[in-house]
């Protein structure tokens, strides 16, 4: 048996030689360009089957090139889903479990350092100040082009009344686009590793004019076919300066989107597919032409593959693997990969957004070609070949699958930290900082809050923790909420938020009609929220109309919506009206609640 096992070692050796011989003499790309995409679903592209959309730029780099049916993301949330990407990497070795006060450590390697090394001249462009230089992701990039000072361009009149907190923490898709391109051209003639984060399909939905008319009906498209025309626009440009032959094109999403398939409508709190699997497509130097492939591949399969396309060493530490249907150049070193025995390809899923956001039970789960395993408070198991919509939850019918998925996760992520694990470091977010993550979606909590619902919750020296948290800490163990059973409240509480926000901005042009109508609808989606009923009672005092205030007002009270806000404004209507005794009861009433408030549904 040792002897066959000797034998089978030294076939597989000869063929990676002939593999690498065969590949030595062809020349390495000189042009390669990452474009990650934010918040883009795979089956939101017409070459993955969305016939809703046009999309030909993308389509076309498909047909030449090679797509990745299954490519599974490594966490649906930004910056830790583009750390891995740049590092080939999951969470649990680099240790940015979500947003905001995170930063990559110097230990690591990233794929711009691996091209800088081999004398590429390296830049990076990023969209959204989610993946601002304060994260450390500009390591190895000469320029790192996260300048969002130019004025941002907002097409809805509506948002442009509420969103004016986006200048500066984004730039469209063609402003990014301009600046890359800029700096390509300024270097024609060279070896140029390019990487472009383009941001426009996450939220707020507001594709420029002809692309909103054009879908109407789903803005999310109009936003990815602008996101796609300005793909051309860049692949243009620098195929002006290098040959298609010279080129190494990827493009991948760092995450996608609920879009109200599950419980979720945005992401960043559960594992579904639709927020997991990501488009992913190469072309040019080293890629098949019209390849389709099925196996699972992961994002982090990235990093070494562009490296081994290039000739280049894998990142140190990285998890990923070659993936397949590539042709590598010759001398690299092909990436370890934990083995999936009898499933096959594994990908490993974790979100601790939930936890850190909301303190509601953070997920860990696994994607082979078959099974979806997803763990929380109680255990999700699916069949994507029986049930790709991910409907009908086998955890109890298959006890055996479900065991047998949840320990190959333990062993996929603890030898992913056994090839090593480097903590992250902490940024200190200032009160402007935090509110910049607001505005483009996120929450994030500063360390003054209690240590159990906040990202101080995870300790520097604990950030590449299997959990993230001891064991006693988990929120299974503390028996913390589901995001399942949360979100539909979330949900609403950010729709009638929405409407409350169009409501203050009719109320700040006077216009009481428009305000009304906006109000009434916020309060309609969540009845428990409110605020609505705070800004209608001011639309009645606008109108002259104190004592219909005071209705609202009481009415809310008797709704169970009690408020030191509403208590206040109940003592300033009171007064008016003379009723000095209720007005000092209302006074107390609201003191007492400034120190002891009524919990509500957090939708920051």
């Amino acid at each position: 048996m040792r002897h066959m096992k000797i034998i089978g070692l030294a076939i597989a050796a000869l063929a990676v030689v002939a593999l690498l011989a065969a590949s030595a003499g062809r020349p390495q790309p000189r042009l390669v360009v990452l474009i990650i995409i934010d918040t883009l679903r795979a089956d939101h592209l017409g070459c993955y089957g969305h016939d809703a959309i046009e999309t030909p730029h993308l389509d076309q780099l498909a047909r030449e090139g090679t797509l990745y049916a299954q490519a599974i993301t490594a966490a649906p949330v930004t910056l830790p889903s583009v750390t891995s990407i740049m590092t080939g990497a999951y969470p649990v070795q680099h240790g940015i479990r979500d947003n905001g006060a995170y930063q990559l450590g110097d230990a690591w390697c990233t794929v711009g350092e691996r091209f800088a090394e081999a004398g590429y001249r390296t830049g990076a462009f990023v969209s959204a100040g989610v993946l601002g230089r304060e994260h450390r992701l500009d390591q190895g990039f000469e320029v790192y082009d996260d300048d969002f000072g130019a004025p941002f361009t907002i097409y809805d009149p509506v948002i442009d009344a509420l969103d004016v907190a986006r200048q500066g923490i984004e730039r469209r898709a063609n402003d990014t686009v301009d600046q890359a391109l800029a700096w390509a051209l300024d270097h024609r003639g060279e070896d140029l590793f390019l990487c472009l984060h383009l941001f426009d399909p996450h939220l707020p939905r507001d594709p420029p004019p002809a692309f909103r008319r054009a879908y109407a009906h789903n803005l999310y498209d109009g936003e990815i076919a602008f996101t796609d025309s300005e793909i051309g626009r860049l692949l243009a440009g620098l195929r002006v300066a290098w040959s298609p032959r010279e080129m190494l094109t990827v493009v991948v999403g760092d995450h996608g989107e609920g879009l109200g398939d599950h419980e979720e409508e945005l992401h960043g709190f559960l594992l579904f597919d639709e927020l997991v699997r990501v488009p992913l497509i190469l072309h040019g130097r080293g890629i098949r032409s019209g390849q389709r492939v099925a196996e699972v591949v992961r994002t982090i399969d990235i990093a070494p593959t562009i490296c081994a396309i290039a000739g280049l060493t894998t990142p140190d530490d990285c998890v990923g693997h070659l993936l397949p249907g590539v042709s590598p150049a010759g001398g690299n070193e092909l990436a370890y990969m934990p083995a999936g025995g009898s499933f096959g390809r594994v990908a490993y899923l974790e979100t601790l957004r939930p936890r850190l956001s909301h303190n509601w039970c953070e997920q860990r789960g696994l994607r082979t070609e078959r099974w979806k395993l997803v763990t929380g408070p109680d255990p999700e198991l699916y069949d994507l070949v029986a049930d790709p919509g991910e409907r009908h939850n086998l955890a109890v019918r298959l006890p055996q699958v479900r065991d047998s998925l949840c320990s190959l996760m333990d062993a996929v992520g603890l030898a992913a930290r056994s090839r090593d694990a480097h903590a992250a470091g902490r940024v200190a977010m200032s009160p402007e900082q935090e509110e910049r993550l607001r505005s483009l979606g996120y929450v994030t909590r500063s360390g003054s809050a209690p240590a159990a619902n906040t990202e101080s919750a995870v300790a520097e020296e604990d950030s590449v923790a299997l959990w993230g948290f001891s064991r006693e800490a988990r929120g299974v163990t503390l028996g913390l909420p589901s995001p399942r059973e949360t979100l539909p409240a979330y949900n609403r509480r950010l729709a009638a938020r929405s409407h409350l926000r169009v409501g203050m901005a009719a109320l700040s042009r006077d216009d009481l009609d428009a305000a009304e109508a906006a109000l009434h609808k916020a309060a309609s989606i969540d009845p428990q929220f409110a605020d609505p009923h705070l800004r209608f009672a001011e639309v009645c005092s606008r109108r002259g109309d104190a004592a219909g205030a005071l209705r609202v007002l009481e009415a809310a009270l008797a709704a169970g919506l009690a408020s030191p806000e509403i208590y206040e404004r109940l003592a300033a209507l009171r007064r008016g009206a003379r009723e000095f005794s209720a007005v000092e009861a209302a006074m107390q009433e609201a003191s007492r609640r400034v120190t002891s408030p009524v919990q509500r549904v957090s939708a920051r």
